[in-house]
């Protein structure tokens, strides 16, 4: 009972200069869709078996799950896999070079721990890779524009 997530963007920048966008929580709170945090404050935390808390910005209140690095290359590569009592969760994001800029993939995929969650969240399916996509041209608007 998977729902998945996924799409790829071109980006005038080099992969160190997508990478940034990635990792460090300001500006990853600006483009990154309901997520409020889950970065730590201090960068050289990060490392796969990292864990921290993710806070989930959701209708009614802010949603919190565990989270932990499960591929942290930089700047190509960065995995988490993510728990919460109603759903687990991998995303990945892949910077590869392409041209003078850069080719940035996300992918999440979402796995509902009950059968009753999952159906109210089934017709929702088609979302996750608009929301995916959407993020990924928010980041490229950010990265391209200068801001």
């Amino acid at each position: 009972m998977w729902i998945w997530g996924k799409a790829s963007v071109s980006i005038s920048a080099a992969p160190e200069a997508v990478w940034e966008w990635l990792v460090d929580a300001e500006k990853q709170r600006r483009w990154l869709g309901d997520t409020v945090e889950w970065l730590p404050a201090d960068r050289s935390e990060l490392r796969v078996g990292y864990r921290g808390r993710e806070i989930m910005q959701t209708p009614g209140k802010p949603t919190e799950c565990d989270i932990e690095l499960t591929v942290y290359d930089p700047p190509r590569e960065l995995a988490s896999d993510h728990s919460h009592e109603w759903f687990t969760a991998r995303s990945r994001f892949e910077v590869s070079g392409a041209g003078a800029g850069s080719q940035v993939t996300s992918s999440i995929r979402i796995r509902y721990r009950k059968l009753g969650v999952w159906l109210q969240v089934l017709p929702a399916a088609p979302f996750y890779s608009r929301a995916v996509k959407g993020s990924l041209i928010q980041l490229k608007g950010l990265i391209e524009g200068g801001t």
